[in-house]
Protein backbone atom coordinates (compact mmCIF):
# COMPACT_ATOMS: atom_id res chain seq x y z
CA UNK A 1 0.00 0.00 0.00
CA UNK A 2 0.90 3.67 -1.22
CA UNK A 3 -0.46 6.86 0.39
CA UNK A 4 -0.08 10.23 0.30
CA UNK A 5 -1.51 13.67 2.27
CA UNK A 6 -3.13 11.09 5.13
CA UNK A 7 -2.74 11.58 8.43
CA UNK A 8 0.08 8.65 10.18
CA UNK A 9 -3.03 7.91 12.36
CA UNK A 10 -4.75 7.07 9.19
CA UNK A 11 -2.36 4.93 7.17
CA UNK A 12 -1.95 3.12 10.65
CA UNK A 13 -5.80 2.24 11.04
CA UNK A 14 -6.32 1.50 7.29
CA UNK A 15 -3.45 -0.80 7.64
CA UNK A 16 -4.78 -2.54 11.03
CA UNK A 17 -8.19 -3.07 9.40
CA UNK A 18 -7.60 -3.91 5.51
CA UNK A 19 -10.77 -2.65 3.99
CA UNK A 20 -13.00 -5.78 2.32
CA UNK A 21 -14.88 -5.27 -0.76
CA UNK A 22 -18.02 -3.62 0.00
CA UNK A 23 -20.00 -0.41 -0.04
CA UNK A 24 -18.42 1.33 3.16
CA UNK A 25 -15.33 2.41 1.19
CA UNK A 26 -15.07 3.64 -2.25
CA UNK A 27 -11.98 0.83 -2.57
CA UNK A 28 -14.36 -1.57 -1.61
CA UNK A 29 -16.72 -0.97 -3.81
CA UNK A 30 -14.63 -0.33 -6.62
CA UNK A 31 -12.80 -3.97 -5.92
CA UNK A 32 -16.18 -5.26 -5.60
CA UNK A 33 -17.49 -3.95 -8.72
CA UNK A 34 -14.38 -3.62 -10.62
CA UNK A 35 -15.13 -0.21 -12.50
CA UNK A 36 -14.26 2.98 -11.82
CA UNK A 37 -16.24 5.38 -8.81
CA UNK A 38 -17.03 8.78 -8.58
CA UNK A 39 -17.99 10.35 -5.78
CA UNK A 40 -18.61 14.12 -5.91
CA UNK A 41 -20.38 14.29 -1.87
CA UNK A 42 -19.71 11.74 0.06
CA UNK A 43 -21.56 13.02 3.01
CA UNK A 44 -24.68 13.67 1.16
CA UNK A 45 -24.91 10.60 -0.51
CA UNK A 46 -28.02 9.26 0.79
CA UNK A 47 -27.58 5.59 1.00
CA UNK A 48 -25.40 5.82 3.26
CA UNK A 49 -22.24 4.26 1.70
CA UNK A 50 -18.64 4.96 2.30
CA UNK A 51 -19.63 5.06 5.76
CA UNK A 52 -15.67 4.52 6.46
CA UNK A 53 -14.17 6.79 9.25
CA UNK A 54 -11.59 7.39 6.86
CA UNK A 55 -13.61 9.47 5.06
CA UNK A 56 -14.79 11.69 7.89
CA UNK A 57 -12.97 14.65 6.20
CA UNK A 58 -13.42 13.91 2.54
CA UNK A 59 -16.19 15.86 0.01
CA UNK A 60 -15.41 13.81 -3.23
CA UNK A 61 -13.08 10.80 -4.07
CA UNK A 62 -12.53 8.71 -7.44
CA UNK A 63 -11.43 5.40 -6.85
CA UNK A 64 -10.34 3.11 -10.29
CA UNK A 65 -9.41 -0.68 -10.09
CA UNK A 66 -6.34 -1.98 -11.15
CA UNK A 67 -7.79 -5.03 -13.46
CA UNK A 68 -5.64 -7.84 -14.46
CA UNK A 69 -7.70 -10.24 -16.69
CA UNK A 70 -10.94 -8.48 -15.66
CA UNK A 71 -10.16 -8.98 -11.70
CA UNK A 72 -9.48 -5.95 -9.59
CA UNK A 73 -5.31 -6.52 -8.77
CA UNK A 74 -5.59 -3.25 -6.70
CA UNK A 75 -7.32 0.32 -6.31
CA UNK A 76 -6.11 3.50 -7.01
CA UNK A 77 -8.25 6.42 -4.59
CA UNK A 78 -8.07 10.01 -4.28
CA UNK A 79 -10.18 11.88 -2.43
CA UNK A 80 -10.22 15.98 -1.85
CA UNK A 81 -11.46 17.61 1.21
CA UNK A 82 -13.62 20.13 -0.73
CA UNK A 83 -16.21 19.56 -3.02
CA UNK A 84 -14.61 19.22 -6.62
CA UNK A 85 -15.48 16.43 -8.50
CA UNK A 86 -13.00 15.04 -10.89
CA UNK A 87 -12.59 15.97 -14.42
CA UNK A 88 -13.24 12.99 -17.64
CA UNK A 89 -9.35 13.74 -18.30
CA UNK A 90 -8.43 13.64 -14.79
CA UNK A 91 -10.01 10.12 -14.40
CA UNK A 92 -8.97 9.33 -17.61
CA UNK A 93 -5.12 9.92 -16.70
CA UNK A 94 -5.52 7.83 -13.17
CA UNK A 95 -7.09 5.02 -15.34
CA UNK A 96 -3.71 5.35 -17.72
CA UNK A 97 -1.96 5.36 -13.82
CA UNK A 98 -3.59 1.88 -13.05
CA UNK A 99 -2.88 0.50 -16.01
CA UNK A 100 0.84 0.91 -16.19
CA UNK A 101 0.64 -0.24 -12.36
CA UNK A 102 -0.82 -3.49 -13.56
CA UNK A 103 2.09 -3.78 -16.10
CA UNK A 104 4.47 -2.98 -13.80
CA UNK A 105 2.64 -5.36 -11.32
CA UNK A 106 3.25 -8.11 -13.55
CA UNK A 107 6.58 -7.66 -14.86
CA UNK A 108 7.55 -7.40 -10.88
CA UNK A 109 5.70 -11.43 -11.13
CA UNK A 110 7.61 -12.07 -13.80
CA UNK A 111 10.97 -11.35 -12.91
CA UNK A 112 10.40 -12.91 -9.53
CA UNK A 113 9.19 -15.99 -11.29
CA UNK A 114 12.10 -15.88 -13.33
CA UNK A 115 14.78 -15.30 -9.95
CA UNK A 116 12.95 -18.31 -8.42
CA UNK A 117 13.66 -20.16 -11.40
CA UNK A 118 17.39 -18.90 -11.61
CA UNK A 119 18.14 -19.56 -8.10
CA UNK A 120 16.45 -22.76 -8.34
CA UNK A 121 18.77 -24.09 -11.76
CA UNK A 122 22.11 -22.63 -9.52
CA UNK A 123 21.30 -25.00 -6.86
CA UNK A 124 20.62 -28.09 -8.65
CA UNK A 125 24.14 -27.15 -10.65
CA UNK A 126 25.86 -26.29 -7.13
CA UNK A 127 24.50 -29.65 -6.07
CA UNK A 128 25.38 -31.57 -8.91
CA UNK A 129 29.45 -29.41 -8.98
CA UNK A 130 29.41 -31.03 -5.19
CA UNK A 131 28.36 -34.27 -5.87
CA UNK A 132 30.57 -34.51 -8.67
CA UNK A 133 33.52 -33.59 -6.66
CA UNK A 134 32.66 -36.00 -3.71
CA UNK A 135 32.09 -39.12 -6.67
CA UNK A 136 35.56 -38.00 -7.54
CA UNK A 137 37.13 -37.80 -4.11
CA UNK A 138 35.65 -41.46 -3.67
CA UNK A 139 36.79 -42.75 -7.34
CA UNK A 140 40.41 -41.73 -6.20
CA UNK A 141 40.56 -43.33 -2.35
CA UNK A 142 39.28 -46.86 -4.02
CA UNK A 143 42.00 -46.51 -7.14
CA UNK A 144 44.39 -45.88 -4.00
CA UNK A 145 42.90 -49.22 -1.90
CA UNK A 146 43.46 -50.99 -5.11
CA UNK A 147 46.68 -50.32 -5.46
CA UNK A 148 48.10 -50.29 -2.08
CA UNK A 149 46.33 -53.55 -0.85
CA UNK A 150 49.00 -54.28 1.53
CA UNK A 151 49.76 -50.59 2.59
CA UNK A 152 47.21 -48.49 4.60
CA UNK A 153 49.20 -45.13 4.78
CA UNK A 154 48.32 -43.97 0.98
CA UNK A 155 44.86 -44.56 2.13
CA UNK A 156 45.12 -42.72 5.08
CA UNK A 157 46.96 -39.98 3.77
CA UNK A 158 44.34 -39.43 0.51
CA UNK A 159 41.36 -39.44 3.42
CA UNK A 160 42.68 -36.49 5.09
CA UNK A 161 43.91 -34.81 2.32
CA UNK A 162 40.44 -35.42 0.03
CA UNK A 163 38.68 -34.78 3.49
CA UNK A 164 39.81 -31.16 3.93
CA UNK A 165 39.53 -30.31 0.32
CA UNK A 166 36.10 -31.25 0.16
CA UNK A 167 34.60 -30.11 3.00
CA UNK A 168 37.05 -27.02 3.29
CA UNK A 169 38.28 -27.77 6.71
CA UNK A 170 41.08 -26.25 8.40
CA UNK A 171 42.82 -29.43 8.77
CA UNK A 172 42.02 -33.48 9.03
CA UNK A 173 43.68 -36.78 10.96
CA UNK A 174 42.76 -40.11 10.75
CA UNK A 175 43.57 -42.40 14.32
CA UNK A 176 43.13 -46.08 14.37
CA UNK A 177 42.45 -48.21 17.10
CA UNK A 178 45.14 -50.47 17.94
CA UNK A 179 44.68 -52.67 21.24
CA UNK A 180 43.09 -49.99 24.00
CA UNK A 181 44.75 -47.34 22.08
CA UNK A 182 44.06 -44.55 19.94
CA UNK A 183 47.38 -43.66 17.32
CA UNK A 184 47.58 -41.19 14.97
CA UNK A 185 47.73 -42.48 11.42
CA UNK A 186 47.75 -39.77 9.29
CA UNK A 187 47.04 -35.61 9.45
CA UNK A 188 47.35 -32.71 7.18
CA UNK A 189 50.52 -30.34 8.34
CA UNK A 190 49.92 -27.27 9.46
CA UNK A 191 53.36 -26.11 11.32
CA UNK A 192 55.83 -28.18 12.59
CA UNK A 193 55.56 -26.30 16.22
CA UNK A 194 51.43 -27.29 16.09
CA UNK A 195 52.53 -30.17 14.10
CA UNK A 196 54.08 -31.46 17.61
CA UNK A 197 51.47 -30.34 19.59
CA UNK A 198 48.92 -33.09 17.97
CA UNK A 199 51.22 -35.92 17.35
CA UNK A 200 52.25 -35.43 21.18
CA UNK A 201 48.28 -36.32 22.09
CA UNK A 202 48.85 -40.11 20.81
CA UNK A 203 48.20 -42.36 21.53
CA UNK A 204 45.16 -42.23 23.62
CA UNK A 205 43.71 -44.67 26.05
CA UNK A 206 40.09 -45.49 25.14
CA UNK A 207 38.97 -44.69 28.82
CA UNK A 208 39.83 -41.11 28.36
CA UNK A 209 37.63 -38.29 28.00
CA UNK A 210 38.56 -36.70 24.72
CA UNK A 211 36.08 -36.35 22.49
CA UNK A 212 37.92 -38.48 20.08
CA UNK A 213 38.06 -41.35 21.90
CA UNK A 214 34.19 -40.63 22.95
CA UNK A 215 33.22 -41.49 19.29
CA UNK A 216 35.14 -44.77 18.91
CA UNK A 217 33.23 -45.75 22.20
CA UNK A 218 29.64 -44.76 21.48
CA UNK A 219 30.09 -45.86 17.90
CA UNK A 220 28.61 -41.89 16.68
CA UNK A 221 29.87 -38.70 15.11
CA UNK A 222 30.58 -35.79 17.22
CA UNK A 223 30.53 -32.45 17.17
CA UNK A 224 32.60 -29.80 18.95
CA UNK A 225 30.62 -26.13 18.08
CA UNK A 226 33.72 -24.12 19.78
CA UNK A 227 36.83 -26.02 21.20
CA UNK A 228 39.60 -23.94 23.12
CA UNK A 229 42.29 -26.59 24.37
CA UNK A 230 45.26 -26.34 23.44
CA UNK A 231 45.43 -28.12 20.45
CA UNK A 232 42.99 -26.20 19.00
CA UNK A 233 44.62 -22.49 19.98
CA UNK A 234 48.02 -24.01 18.63
CA UNK A 235 46.40 -25.38 15.17
CA UNK A 236 44.29 -22.46 14.47
CA UNK A 237 40.59 -23.94 14.41
CA UNK A 238 37.60 -23.73 16.98
CA UNK A 239 35.07 -26.43 15.47
CA UNK A 240 35.63 -30.64 15.04
CA UNK A 241 33.87 -32.90 13.77
CA UNK A 242 35.11 -36.78 14.53
CA UNK A 243 33.45 -39.42 12.48
CA UNK A 244 34.48 -42.97 13.71
CA UNK A 245 35.40 -45.82 11.08
CA UNK A 246 33.31 -48.35 11.77
CA UNK A 247 34.18 -52.07 10.89
CA UNK A 248 33.30 -55.63 11.60
CA UNK A 249 36.38 -56.82 11.57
Amino acid sequence: MSTQGYGASVVERVKNSPLLPGDDSIAGRVALECRTVHVENIQNNPTGAYSSSIYSSARTGLGVPLLKDGVAAGVIVLFRYGVKPFSDRQIALVQTFADQAVIAIENTCLFEAEQARTKEVVAKSTELTQSLKYQTAISELLGVISRSSNELQPVFNTIVTSSKRLLRAHGALVTRVVGQELRLAAFTAVSPESDGVLQNLFPMKLDGTDPTVAAVRERIPFVVQDSEDEVARRRGFRSILIVPMLSNC
